[in-house]
């Protein structure tokens, strides 16, 4: 397993975003070397444009397979950062939210080896594991116990004891709960950061999971214990902000009738989807 200190002081490892470390990179090898150029590293990586660097920096280029492997060759890329700076790649320039989440998984696996960054480590594994974040609210619960038989079952039995046992000592490791002297579990005021790509495909993942679970319940849960409906409507773009906007307010004020209730005996998930289901205006008319 490889440690922080065996790479250098500029590190792949530490980015999330390919653009900005071959931006950070250039400028970092331009200080070492003022006669450093965009031609330089055409030379170095094999490619006949001598400002190939700066097209993909800027956003204007993707990068292929071959292409990847070119860049590692003239960024001087260890196997190790190859195999991250190739899965950054694809998971930077993927649409797709089941590939970002694939990639993204990769990426967490390899920081992970190095020990880079912990805290996002953490919130990567928080929202992976959909019964962390189920858990951390299930504390808060009248008739909560912290045992693993009990958190298992209130569960509908879809996590083993084991791995009961293991999100309640990681939800306290991470500072997401906390024990009091008489052995009961608090929520702490800690949040979770989702501001780093990679633990976005994480929170993408727990979406996707959620949304299932959104689905399954039409047939499993009572209707006076659901709401599960949707309207379809027509909206101008100023309507659309102004709808995720009431979105964005109705979320507040649901976060704010949790801190008001004073008595809690369910963990419920509310989800937010509002999408459109055509081609934007300006999209159509720009193929007419």
């Amino acid at each position: 397993m490889p440690a922080v200190n065996e790479y250098k002081d500029f590190s792949v490892l530490e980015y999330t975003d390919y653009r900005a470390f071959l931006k950070a990179w250039y400028l970092n090898e331009k200080r070492r070397n003022p006669a450093f150029s965009y031609r330089v590293f055409s030379q170095l990586a094999g490619f006949a444009s001598p400002n190939f660097l700066k097209l993909v920096s800027d956003g204007k280029r993707n990068l292929s397979e071959p292409g990847i492997r070119k860049f590692s060759r003239g960024l001087g890329l260890s196997k190790f950062e190859f195999e991250y700076f190739h899965h950054l790649v694809l998971f930077n320039q993927s649409e797709a939210v089941e590939e970002r989440i694939q990639y993204g998984a990769v990426l967490h696996r390899l920081r992970s080896k190095v020990q880079l960054g912990s805290e996002d480590d953490d919130a990567y594994r928080y929202y992976s594991r959909w019964y962390y974040v189920v858990l951390r609210e299930l504390v808060a619960l009248d008739d909560f116990r912290a045992s693993p038989e009990w958190i298992a079952r209130a569960l509908g039995s879809e996590i083993s004891l084991a791995q009961a046992e293991e999100a309640l000592e990681s939800l306290v490791a991470m500072g997401l709960l906390r024990r009091d002297q008489d052995g009961r579990f608090h929520q702490t005021q800690k949040q979770v950061s989702t501001e780093s790509e990679v633990i976005s495909s994480a929170v993408a993942r727990f979406t996707i999971y959620m949304i299932e679970r959104a689905l399954k319940s039409i047939d499993a849960v009572s209707p006076d214990r659901r709401e599960v409906s949707s309207v379809t409507i027509t909206l101008s773009e100023e309507g659309l902000r102004t709808a995720k906007q009431k979105i964005q307010e109705l979320k507040r004020e649901l976060l704010e009738l949790e801190a008001r209730d004073r008595h809690r005996h369910d963990v419920v998930q509310v989800n937010f989807q509002m999408f459109p289901l055509t081609e934007s205006a300006q999209g159509r008319k720009a193929k007419q």
